[in-house]
């Protein structure tokens, strides 16, 4: 059942697959009591740059969770998991620290690792990351009203511009860079339910926020700007 509920969460967002295989989540609607419903949007990127290079960012389509805020206009906050997640307990304990978020804070994320001896970041990344040892985006919870007031998705081409020659990880990349210049005031939460998309342990959430007025913000221009660290 947990299978099932993450798939129909990952193809009712990225859907790369034949249309007429949709007749399959109707099907798994019916196998659950139509205890869900979901809804198949379209592949959209952004204006700036060439569809087909943000098209293959990392792995097919990975890169469309970078404009969930704008894409999902309408939709408050979303759980967001790598296909080879493996959920141990109930989402509805992952989804809880939603709850615990102040009113600043927009997203959590995993550390990437918890050993420097073995983090990848901080032993091979030659861009900005966020923290010692960056953050793992396989599991995301996004609270995309406060990610639009933040203007996230005004960050993600121009980082991407400056720093898509460095990158290995794609939207991961992308994700520690911005959350590097905004850090904000990071607070953890033990998430005992999941298991990281790399088969580590379970780890840790933070939750990151909003930048304050004491944070790099952006410039006058429309195009952001990334401030020193």
């Amino acid at each position: 059942m947990e299978v099932i509920f993450q798939l129909v969460s990952i193809w009712g967002l990225f859907w790369y697959m034949p249309l007429y295989q949709c007749h399959l989540l109707h099907e798994w609607r019916t196998t659950m009591n139509y205890s869900f419903v979901f809804d198949v949007l379209p592949i959209t990127f952004p204006l700036q740059g060439n569809p087909d290079e943000w098209r293959r960012l990392f792995k097919p389509c990975a890169s469309q969770r970078l404009f969930l805020p704008a894409v999902l206009a309408d939709i408050d906050s979303l759980l967001y998991v790598d296909t080879d997640t493996l959920f141990l307990g109930p989402l509805e304990d992952v989804w809880h620290h939603f709850e615990l978020m102040n009113s600043s804070q927009i997203a959590a994320l995993t550390p990437e690792h918890e050993d420097p001896n073995t983090g990848w970041y901080n032993r091979f990344a030659r861009h900005p990351y966020y923290g010692k040892l960056g953050v793992n985006s396989g599991v995301m919870l996004m609270n995309l009203t406060r990610m639009r007031l933040f203007s996230w998705t005004d960050y993600v081409a121009p980082i991407y511009k400056e720093y898509k020659l460095t990158m290995t990880w794609g939207d991961q990349d992308i994700i520690n860079i911005i959350f590097h210049f905004h850090p904000g005031d990071p607070k953890r939460f033990t998430n005992p339910g999941t298991l990281g998309s790399n088969g580590s342990p379970p780890l840790q959430i933070l939750l990151i926020r909003r930048p304050n007025q004491h944070s790099p913000k952006k410039g006058q221009s429309d195009t952001p700007r990334l401030n020193d660290d």
